[in-house]
Order: structure tokens, then C-alpha cells, then sequence
């Protein structure tokens, strides 16, 4: 039941990606899609709002019934606020075409959010952001899982402690007698 329950969370993100990227307004963001097909080996297949929104009520209810494991009550409670700001998000749209791109992503976002909490591996969430290109007044989407998010900032963190270092003046006087 649990790989039922995971193949179908990850199928449906899958295709109301595709949907998000391949309606009119999705704008030149290509790349969330392209790694969420990458991800997935299956042929997605387009979903509406409504029907996934059946299909959260149906993993409502398996998660009610402790499918595919039990959540602790803290989970259950990032579940509920999850799960409710997605129901909202998705009520103000009949179509994917009515949202923008940033709610599209939000969508994404929360959805894998979702997944991580029911299946438990917050790891390998996946992570969508929009960030400026350098130079340009052009917007990129990046879709990274929270571990790789992690080790990119980390890489940063680190050649900037490096760089910084290698700027410093050395201490003509290590000793500090003078």
C-alpha cells in the first residue's frame, strides 16, 4: 500500500507539473518540468485542478487511516497546515491556466512538501525557486531536492570563508609581542 500510495503522489505531481508547463502562461520555465519528467519514468498525463483535487481527498482519507504509515501528532499538524494551504491555493482557481507562475510553483512546492510528510523522507523533497538570472531581468525556476539545496549552500558557505581568508592580511606579528 505504501508504494501505491507513493507512485501516486508522485504521478500526480508529476502531471499537474506538466500541466503547469505546458499550458500558455507557463512562461519559458521549462527546467521544473524537465526534472520532474527525469524523476519520474512514467508517460504523466494532464490533470485538472479538480481532479486533483479528488485525489488529495482520497490521500486524506489514507493518511486518516494511517496509510501508508501512522503519523506522530507533529506531523499530522505540519500535514493539516499543508494540506490546507494547498486546498485554499487550489480553490481560487477552476484551471491551472488562471494561475500564475508563482502559485504554480507554490502548488508544487506544497504538494512535495505533502509527500515528504506522509511518506517521511524530508530529504528528498524536492524544492522549486525562482531566481533572477545574473545580469538580466530574466527569472529561472531551479528544482533541487532539500539535501542538494543543503550542499550547494554549504559549497557557497565554504568558498566564501575561503575567500575571505585568502583577503585577509597576515599578522606581521603572529605572536602579538611587539
Amino acid at each position: 500500500m505504501q508504494t501505491l500510495i507513493k507512485s501516486l503522489l508522485t504521478l500526480s505531481a508529476t502531471c499537474f507539473l506538466v500541466a503547469c508547463a505546458s499550458s500558455p502562461n507557463a512562461g519559458g520555465s521549462s527546467n521544473m518540468a524537465e526534472e520532474s519528467v527525469d524523476h519520474e519514468s512514467r508517460s504523466p498525463t494532464v490533470v485538472g485542478v479538480a481532479a486533483y483535487r479528488q485525489f488529495l481527498d482520497k490521500l486524506d482519507q489514507a493518511v486518516a487511516e494511517g496509510e501508508p504509515r501512522p503519523l506522530n501528532d507533529e506531523e499530522m499538524e505540519q500535514y493539516r497546515a499543508a494540506y490546507s494551504r494547498l486546498d485554499l491555493l487550489l480553490a481560487q482557481h477552476d484551471s491551472i491556466d488562471t494561475m500564475s507562475q508563482t502559485q504554480r510553483e507554490q502548488v508544487y512546492n506544497l504538494h512535495e512538501e505533502l509527500e515528504s510528510i506522509v511518506i517521511g523522507d524530508r530529504e528528498q523533497q524536492v524544492i522549486c525557486r525562482r531566481e533572477r538570472v545574473t545580469g538580466s531581468h530574466f527569472r529561472n525556476t531551479r528544482c533541487k531536492t532539500v539535501s542538494q539545496w543543503r550542499e550547494e549552500r554549504d559549497r557557497a558557505q565554504q568558498w566564501m570563508r575561503g575567500s575571505m581568508r585568502s583577503m585577509m592580511p597576515e599578522d606581521p606579528n603572529p605572536g602579538g609581542v611587539r
